[in-house]
């Protein structure tokens, strides 16, 4: 059977899309749309039924070339014997080939049987449950070009989960919300990061008391102050980094400081204790490194650890450096 699961068909039709222009969005029907969008849900069922059916006969089909193949060797065999005990060799070739056979018949039928349960399930889900899902998301997309601060959004047509990011100078959240990827105390901002330059590999002791609070990582809840460092690595593979604090900091690096789109990877996953985080790296390429606290409020001292090393994928030429 084929690993692609009809579940899959679901999560494109739920996946969120563009906002379209407001010229386009506010002719648009929301009923409409989604009863082209439930039908097309029921298309997508029937055909995938169709593969899963046509891939049930595949299988069995092999699975009956598999006993012919066996029967004629164990027919060829029997050319060793003769008289009664060939006849006997024959018939019992015979009927280990029917019973092969009839054993492949039947987990068709019950592949076919599991293939018509599951278009019935997402048939119902088509039908009961994507309508109200299509409706609720239609709606709350077209507030996005409506003129009104409403829905999720954090200012007018923009910020929250479905909304566009915001232009400076509007309310926001998060740093996700704006189109800087920067929120500071309830505003979308324009700033440039002060980073400490590093060596590689390098060891500081910092602290985050004290510091801006203008980023957040990933893994994080934001608010917290962070202290933001830069470092250049000396060879291409992983930017290796570990952090030691008894506060529940976190660590995380970016391309571009100012930027979280640019984020390479986040870690905060211990209260209090050692965050490990590797990202790959270009020899010559610059990374910012930032220490920031899980939650607002949270800040403290820290030890902070980077290394390039080679990646770990494949075979490397010559030593491998041993971490700090």
């Amino acid at each position: 059977m084929r690993a692609r699961s009809m579940a899959v068909v679901f999560f494109a039709l739920l996946a969120p899309t563009a906002p379209q222009p407001a010229s386009a969005q506010n002719t648009c029907d929301c009923s409409v749309i989604c009863d082209t969008t439930v039908a097309n849900c029921k298309e997508d069922v029937k055909l995938e039924r169709q593969l899963e059916r046509s891939s049930c006969r595949i299988d069995s089909d092999d699975q009956v070339l598999g006993c012919q193949i066996d029967e004629s060797f164990a027919r060829n065999n029997c050319e060793l014997t003769c008289g009664t005990e060939l006849k006997q060799c024959l018939k019992d070739a015979k009927l280990t080939s029917r019973a092969c056979a009839a054993g492949t018949s039947a987990q068709r039928k019950l592949c076919n049987a599991q293939a018509d349960a599951n278009a019935e399930n997402f048939f119902a889900f088509c039908a009961n449950e994507l309508p109200n899902f299509c409706l609720s998301d239609c709606v709350e997309r077209q507030r996005c070009t409506d003129g009104v601060r409403n829905g999720q959004e954090t200012d007018v047509d923009c910020g929250g989960p479905v909304c566009g990011s915001c232009p400076d100078g509007s309310m926001c959240l998060t740093d996700f919300d704006c189109l800087s990827g920067a929120c500071e105390s309830g505003v979308c901002v324009t700033f440039m990061c002060n980073p400490i330059s590093l060596s590689d590999p390098d060891t500081v002791n910092g602290d985050t008391t004290g510091g801006t609070s203008r980023l957040q990582g990933s893994c994080q809840s934001g608010g917290a102050p962070e202290v933001e460092y830069a470092v250049t690595a000396a060879m291409t593979g992983v930017l290796h980094v570990e952090l030691d604090s008894t506060a529940d900091l976190g660590v995380y690096v970016r391309t571009v400081c100012e930027s979280q789109f640019t984020e390479l990877g986040c870690a905060d996953f211990v209260v209090s204790g050692t965050e490990t985080l590797d990202v790959p790296v270009q020899i010559g390429q610059t990374l910012f490194v930032v220490v920031d606290g899980f939650a607002p409020g949270i800040a403290g001292p820290f030890t902070l650890r980077v290394q390039s090393l080679p990646s770990p994928i494949g075979p490397t030429p010559g030593p491998s450096p041993t971490p700090f």
